[in-house]
């Protein structure tokens, strides 16, 4: 048994093992709350910023809730839209410089006939924190309210990897007809996890309370869907690649379990690559999924 002299001693020891323990955790939550400080941690460069007439879309600058900007690519003759949200990003204009295929899949919904808001979430200008999908489903609401207040109705949502797990969490809150996501998942804290984890080359329980502490510096828990209300009468397709090595393939089971969705494998695609790995097979099964749920364009 240890004296009474080395308890004050190893005591200190073990409250020194446990702050030294919490610092992965404290470290990948600071950086997933404040996304711009990804990009200085794991450097890289930024994203190229992007615009819509790069594709020859003729977009209205909008904000569709306080400082939460939007192109709105209105469409002649349309009576849908579909919101169409980003994933992670750390830029302070993620709508321009997320690298997915948004633009691309605005471009082919302008084509078919539909309205297109594209968005950029809350966390992108700094309104509020990232919170793992909460806030941003509040973002994603306020923008089919933008839209439905247009008289620019029925509405659908189409949301790429973390924007698509904000949007089957914002379905039963929001008017939205239909969501549709890309490279999504279930369960962000465990998202948060496994990248921590291939990020910094350290055992997964090290980030184990990460998602305590986000809820700390938020307010907000990061979503898990299986903890979350569902409703199951709105109709989802859910698509992802097979090779896809940033979130696990097992999540368009997950996700079409838990939403009563339909679902789409890509072979050979990567994180939201699918577009770009099978357009024709995308295009057709998005057109078609929307025309069920939303009715001709």
């Amino acid at each position: 048994m240890a004296s009474r002299s080395a308890l004050p001693k190893l005591a200190g020891v073990a409250a020194a093992g446990a702050i030294v323990s919490l610092l992965p955790s404290a470290l990948l939550a600071v950086i997933a709350t404040r996304p711009a400080l990804a990009a200085r941690v794991f450097g890289g460069e930024p994203n190229p910023k992007r615009h819509p007439s790069e594709l020859g879309l003729e977009s209205i600058d909008v904000e569709y809730a306080r400082n939460c900007q939007a192109w709105w690519i209105p469409m002649d003759g349309a009576v849908a839209t579909v919101v169409i949200v980003h994933g992670f990003e750390t830029a302070l204009d993620p709508r321009a410089t997320d690298p997915g295929p948004r633009l691309e899949l605005a471009s082919i919904l302008h084509a078919a006939g539909y309205n297109t808001l594209v968005i950029s979430l809350g966390y992108g200008t700094r309104v509020r924190p990232h919170s793992g999908g909460s806030f941003e489903a509040d973002d994603v609401i306020a923008a089919v309210s933008w839209a439905s207040d247009r008289g620019a109705v029925p509405v659908a949502v189409f949301g790429f990897s973390a924007g698509g797990n904000a949007s089957v969490a914002a379905a039963h809150r929001a008017d939205l007809v239909a969501v549709i996501t890309d490279s999504s998942f279930v369960d962000f804290g465990e998202v948060l996890t496994e990248q921590g984890s291939a990020a910094l080359s350290a055992p997964p329980w090290m980030f184990g309370g990460a998602r305590s502490l986000m809820k700390m510096l938020t307010g907000r828990e990061p979503i898990d869907l299986e903890h979350w209300p569902i409703d199951r009468r709105i109709p989802m397709l859910h698509i992802h690649g097979d090779a896809d090595e940033a979130i696990s393939f097992d999540n368009l089971e997950r996700l079409a379990s838990l939403t009563g969705g339909e679902r789409l494998a890509v072979d050979g695609a990567d994180h939201i690559e699918s577009l770009s790995v099978d357009p024709d097979r995308y295009s057709s099964a998005v057109l078609a999924f929307l025309e069920r749920a939303l009715g001709p364009a």
